[in-house]
């Protein structure tokens, strides 16, 4: 993925995937959480349930929705972790929706992407093409947090979608807190 790639997505629905291997060696397994930001002109949820994550499955809107945790990995035939996003039910009042792909307790269990076995996230559009794909356990190898990319609306209601590849090593609560006042 290159860095503040930008194009207008024309898709009426996307996917975003988390996929990484089962661990296969000893100590606690590996979670890739998916975590979705429905943002204002502020950079904040309008609501907490604008952040969509594996304890608040879909925004009260609809628009997105999240299709179930995937705590361990996946193996080769098993759906991986994903997050379905539906534009034409955003509300007007988000300008902005930011990604985030996040390993679960990763300092309680001392863990980052790099010792995760080929963890990635892909786009997705609704004929199952990939726009594009982000190699954690490569790329983002030092963190625990990576906000991917966002997708922004543009004053003539369009969506353009600008990669990110910003890591950091803020755990779950942090990021969370970036974006939700209260």
């Amino acid at each position: 993925m290159i860095r503040n790639k930008e194009f207008e997505i024309k898709n009426k629905k996307l996917f975003f995937k988390a996929n990484w291997n089962v661990r296969e060696t000893e100590g606690y397994h590996f979670d890739i959480d998916l975590l979705v930001f429905m943002l204002n002109k502020e950079n904040k949820v309008n609501k907490n349930s604008d952040f969509v994550f594996f304890n608040n499955l879909s925004s009260d809107c609809g628009s997105i929705i999240h299709h179930g945790d995937n705590r361990f990995g996946s193996k080769e035939d098993e759906e991986p972790e994903k997050i379905e996003i539906n534009f034409e039910k955003i509300p007007k009042n988000v300008n902005k929706i930011t990604f985030w792909g996040s390993v679960y307790k990763a300092k309680d269990r001392n863990q980052n992407f790099g010792q995760i076995k080929n963890a990635e996230i892909n786009f997705i559009d609704e004929s199952n093409k990939k726009i594009f794909n982000f190699d954690l356990s490569e790329d983002a190898s030092s963190y625990i947090g990576m906000n991917i990319l966002e997708i922004i609306r543009t004053n003539d209601n369009k969506w353009i979608l600008r990669t990110l590849e910003q890591g950091t090593k803020d755990d779950l609560y942090s990021i969370v807190k970036k974006y939700i006042t209260s």
